[in-house]
């Protein structure tokens, strides 16, 4: 345990991670529920605010775990995800998926009780792009014979299948960064370019018509409580780690299983100057619509030195808008060029994002980054 996770966490509204190296420059704020409970007395969130995998020096990693029925399988899974993802042959569906059957195999021998959603974004500076089949943004895989955009499952317009040629585009003359999205659950993330947000994957829960009917096929029910559908009237989302008592066999290996393991993976593109915006089901819960987050994402006056305040605003806005849910946010910059500082920051703030204490991290970072795999994590102690 570090010096700042010794620190007592009694009486404080948020703590927070500021990460700068490389090419990263991005954030984390996490915040407690507002309706602990026995099994969940503070927060059941937990970050992965930035990894690196071994051989892979242009790739990193950020993660988020929204737990349920307490936070064991998420501060499992963030403490090992690592680990699985190491294993990687390449970073693509069908490997990703692969992983994420391990993961959620070796939760069930934890024998650790409740789950997680979870939210695993790669991003991966490339300086010379060649070519791709686009939606959009989002980059069609090699050899699909069915391709549903995430905007499409969102409920927007049909869009064409177009091949993009990165030489030929201005923008990216300083190269691009490819984003994979693997998600399970109610956690978002949405690329910012400007003034347009862009949806980079689709929630599992039961206001998803395909998920809910998907479930409801395999003979799952839905309770409402508290006002919310949840499945069995306990689990909040349609696929997540954990949950094994809604699994076929113990495992979530498949779509017909009532929670499923297997996530939906997306690919994206940005340009140099755009931005990450994610964050737990809690940082969004005051939104009543898809097009309603990405309106309010795409005015976040999001930049290289705001990346930590649009992270703690995300918060504190959710706090203000009587949100109970536990609230955890995520904000990177996508730098057109690297950044020869290197610096990591972790503190606690008060109810309007004012830093109450801080403690400089710089040199677990650099030592981090010099052996070449690491993971730092965010959350209550």
């Amino acid at each position: 345990m570090n010096e700042f996770m010794a620190v007592d966490t009694s009486g404080e509204f948020m703590r927070h991670l500021y990460i700068e190296e490389g090419r990263t420059v991005c954030a984390s704020a996490t915040s407690r529920n507002r309706r602990p409970t026995s099994e969940s007395p503070h927060s059941d969130d937990v970050v992965v605010v930035e990894g690196m995998l071994r051989g892979r020096p242009e790739t990193r990693v950020h993660a988020m775990f929204d737990g349920f029925q307490g936070r064991h399988s998420a501060m499992w899974l963030a403490q090992n995800v690592m680990n699985y993802l190491n294993d990687l042959r390449d970073v693509n569906e069908e490997e990703i998926t692969r992983q994420f059957e391990r993961m959620d195999g070796d939760l069930r021998a934890a024998n650790l009780p409740g789950g997680s959603s979870a939210l695993i974004i790669f991003v991966r500076y490339e300086k010379k792009p060649t070519e791709a089949r686009v939606v959009g943004r989002q980059i069609v895989p090699e050899g699909a014979k069915e391709f549903t955009s995430v905007a499409e499952a969102l409920g927007g317009p049909l869009m064409p299948v177009v091949a993009m040629n990165f030489r030929r585009d201005p923008r990216a003359a300083k190269g691009i960064y490819t984003i994979h999205v693997a998600s399970l659950g109610n956690s978002r993330c949405v690329l910012k370019s400007g003034r347009t947000a862009i949806h980079l994957s689709t929630p599992h829960t039961a206001s998803s018509h395909k998920e809910r009917h998907r479930v409801q096929a395999a003979g799952g029910v839905f309770t409402t409580v508290n006002g919310e559908l949840l499945l069995g009237g306990v689990v909040p989302m349609t696929r997540a780690f954990g949950s094994f008592d809604f699994k076929k066999g113990g495992q979530g290996k498949l779509q017909q299983d009532l929670v499923s393991a297997v996530p939906d993976v997306t690919t994206f593109f940005a340009y140099p100057g755009d931005d990450i915006v994610a964050g737990t089901e809690g940082a969004f819960a005051h939104f009543r619509s898809h097009a309603a987050i990405a309106a309010a994402i795409a005015l976040y006056p999001v930049s290289p030195e705001t990346v930590l305040d649009a992270a703690k605003a995300m918060v504190v806005n959710a706090k203000r808008r009587k949100v109970t849910k536990n609230i955890s946010t995520f904000v990177r910059h996508l730098p057109e060029s690297r950044t020869r500082s290197q610096k990591m920051l972790e503190g606690t703030s008060g109810e309007n994002g004012e830093e109450d204490f801080s403690i400089d991290r710089t040199n677990e970072l650099t030592q981090a980054l010099q052996a070449g795999f690491f993971s730092f994590l965010l959350y209550y102690p």
